[in-house]
Formats: C-alpha cells, structure tokens, sequence
C-alpha cells in the first residue's frame, strides 16, 4: 500500500541528515541519490561512508532524484526536485530541465502501520502546507533527528498495537474452532442415533417380511404351478403353434403359388425362344450359303435378322420377368419369416409370464388357504408389472394387481382348475370374482 505526500522547501543538508540518520537505524539500507551530473548509490556493504557529503550542501549543487530502500523492502522513500523543462528549437525534440532550489516532493511506499506512523510524524514535526514565499527553505538538522525518533516511537507503538490484535484474533479463532468442533460432534451423533433407528426399522421390516413368505410353503403348493404350466404349454402349443401359424399360412400360399406358376410358364417361353433363335440363325446361314439371286437371298437375310432381333428382344423381357418373380418370391418368404420370428418372441414372452402368474397364484391360492391376503402388497407389484402387456413398454397395470394378473390370465385361457388341499379355484371369470369376495371376507373376519 503506497501514498504520496509532499515536503515544500526542504534543503539538500537537511535530506542528507534524515539519510545519514537511517543509515544509522538500518545500515541495511540501500541509498541511490543524482546530483546533477553524478550517480551515487550506497549499499549495505558500503558501511556509513558519507565522506564529501558537504559537497553537496551547498548552493551549487542539487539532488535531483533520491531513493532509500531497506533490505526488506518495507519502506521505500523517493525525493523528486521541481523541475522546470525547456524546449531548444535548435536541437530538436530534445528537452532539457534547469534545477529548482527546493525538493518539492516526497513518496512513501510500505505497510499501513509504517505510512501511518511517518505520516503522523511529518505533519506534526515539519507542519506541512504552502511554502511561504520569504522564508528559509533549509529547515533545522534538528528537526529531521526528532522525526525519526517519532517515526521509531510509533512505528513500535504499532508493532506492539498489531501484536495484541493478532492475539486476540488467535483467543477468537480457537474459540470459533471450538465451536464448530463441538457443533459436529452434535450433528454426528444425531446422525448416527437417526441411522441406527432406520437399521432398527427396516431391520423389523425385514423379519416380518420372511415371516409372511414363509407362510408359503412352496412343497404344498408345487403341484399348482405344474398344472398351471401344463395347461399353458398345451394352449400355447395347439393354439398358437398349430391353429395360428396354420390360419397365418394361407394369405402367404396362393401369391407364392402363382409366381412360382409363373416363372415355370416363363422359363419355358425362354426355352422355345431359344429353339427358335437357333433355327433362324441355321437358316440364315444356309440362306447365304445357297445359289439364287443376290437380291432375293438379300430380302430373305433382312426379314429374317429383324426376327432375329424381335426374338432376343422377347427373351431379355421374359428374363427380367422371371427375376422379378424370383425376388417378388424371396420378399413375401422374408415377411412371412419375420412374421414367424416375431410370433415366437411372443409365445415366449407368454411363456415367461406364465411362470410369474403360476407364483402369483400359488401366492393367492395359500393367503386364502390361511385367511390372510398372501403376498406383500410390495412384491406383487414388482412380479406383475409387464406381466401379459402387449409391449415391454406397457406395464399393463391396474390398481388391482392379483386381479388385473388372474383377468390377462382368463383372456389367454378359457378356464383353469386349479386345487391345493381341500381348497379349489376355477379361474373363470365367476369363480375368481367368487374367490375374491371369499379372501376379503375371511380377512375381514
């Protein structure tokens, strides 16, 4: 942080002095001063060699530029002397600067407590304002010595003023770090009692869950996923395989059919053409080989070569009709192709969704044996979502989940009769509304 502030009419003995003066605070300090024509810099290494100094007090010569700088870099002082510039005509764009009597400048650069402190000092000791017109313009060697004793005396009065402020920021800080650690450690533990309750509750959910499941018992209920099994395998084997794939053949029989009729009468067309390109061409040659007139065997060549013609013009039209015939053929072979693979993606399909409603059932069927509504209402969900649907995107759902399974179900099979031990169920749509009232009924109860 840096700030300019200006000292009027302060003479070169009196600068020298405050030079001399840090030296001997800081012999650290680097010192570059110009008079007039020469450069002099004095280093840490020069000591307080000041010798010819009084040279430069005098009326006749000038400090035109000076700068102290300490090792640190914590302070940094430049003088700048008024200065009058002139331009000479005579030697072009050159510009040269007569001295004034007085420094008229001071720039002070280093830490806010340092500019404070000097700032204080110079406008208490040197009273700073407008230079006043008859006075002596080199103040007493005094009064530079009393600056910087001021100068040191506040600059250690803030030096000890920053220190007892970095404590109390210290005492501040560990009290908001103690805090904060004591306001974690809360949150922590609040954390773990709420995660300990959720392992407690869904640990309880859990065990009530393999209670229910286990009132399923899968060794007495087997037999009804076997003849739910069966009675699907067989539906989908002689309605879907024989009856659909049988009625799905005939659109596809007739079109093939006559294309193949077709290219049969076609190749046999190509056939004759053939027999008769051979004879015309024998007979053109035995035309040309024979003896009668040049101009009649002339007309009989031209007739014939124009048949000729005709008859190749028939066989390549005839060919490219017994190839669209051909690929007519291949085309409906691949539709109907598709068609079959895209029916028995189906059926498998139906066949994996009849092993999901065979444990829906089971489920269903061993609630009602036990009074009790059988699956969660949980799993239900997972099992039957998709189940029969006519895409897999259609989750083919209903708010009734075991209903809207056992409705998919009578929609693909007539009727099933299905038993366990001493309970029976027809799944038609009777028998189930009938099976549904009684399980509500009993649950009720």
């Amino acid at each position: 942080m840096s700030v300019a502030y200006e000292i009027q009419r302060a003479s070169d003995g009196a600068l020298l002095q405050l030079v001399d003066a840090i030296r001997e605070i800081d012999p650290a300090t680097l010192v570059t001063f110009t008079a007039q024509d020469e450069n002099i810099s004095i280093g840490p290494n020069d000591g307080a060699n000041w010798e010819g100094r009084s040279t430069y007090t005098e009326a006749t010569y000038y400090i035109e530029n000076l700068s102290i700088k300490d090792q640190s870099n914590s302070f940094v002082f430049e003088f700048h002397r008024a200065e009058t510039w002139f331009a000479m005509p005579n030697i072009g764009t050159r510009w040269h600067r007569a001295p004034a009597p007085f420094v008229d400048g001071l720039k002070i650069e280093g830490p806010r407590y340092h500019r404070e402190a000097i700032l204080a000092a110079i406008a208490a000791e040197l009273e700073l304002g407008p230079p006043e017109l008859n006075s002596d313009p080199r103040p007493p060697v005094d009064v530079t010595q009393k600056l910087l004793a001021q100068v040191a005396a506040a600059a250690g009065r803030v030096v000890e003023h920053t220190a007892e402020r970095q404590r109390d920021l210290d005492g501040y800080r560990g009290q908001l770090e103690d805090q904060a650690s004591a306001a974690l450690e809360r949150k922590t533990a609040e954390l773990v009692r709420e995660h300990e309750n959720a392992m407690k509750a869904l640990a309880e959910r859990e065990s009530q869950l393999n209670v229910r499941l286990q009132g399923v018992d899968d060794r007495s209920n087997t037999h009804v996923r076997r003849a739910l099994q069966s009675q699907m395998a067989n539906l989908s084997d002689t309605g879907l395989d024989g009856n659909l794939l049988a009625r799905s053949a005939k659109p596809f029989f007739l079109p093939i059919a006559i294309a193949a009729v077709a290219i049969v009468v076609v190749v046999a067309l190509i056939w004759f053409e053939q027999r008769f390109l051979a004879s015309t061409n024998a007979t053109i040659a035995a035309i040309a080989s024979g003896e009668g007139a040049p101009a009649v065997k002339s007309i009989q060549v031209n007739n014939l070569t124009r048949d000729l013609l005709f008859t190749q013009l028939r066989i390549a039209v005839q060919t490219l009709g017994a190839g669209a015939l051909v690929w007519y053929i291949l085309r409906v072979a691949t539709s109907r192709y598709q068609q079959i693979s895209r029916w028995e993606n189906e059926l498998h399909r139906f066949r994996l969704d009849t092993e999901r409603a065979g444990f829906l059932v089971e489920g269903e069927l061993e609630g009602r044996k036990n009074g009790e509504f059988g699956l969660p209402e949980l799993m239900v969900e997972r099992f039957s979502r998709g189940l029969f649907s006519s895409s897999h995107q259609d989750d083919g759902g209903s708010d009734d989940q075991i209903g809207s399974t056992l409705g998919h179900l009578l929609g693909r099979a007539a009727a099933v009769k299905i038993g366990t031990d001493g309970v029976s169920v027809d799944i038609d749509k009777g028998g189930l509304k009938k099976a549904r009232k009684d399980i509500e009924k009993d649950v009720a109860e």
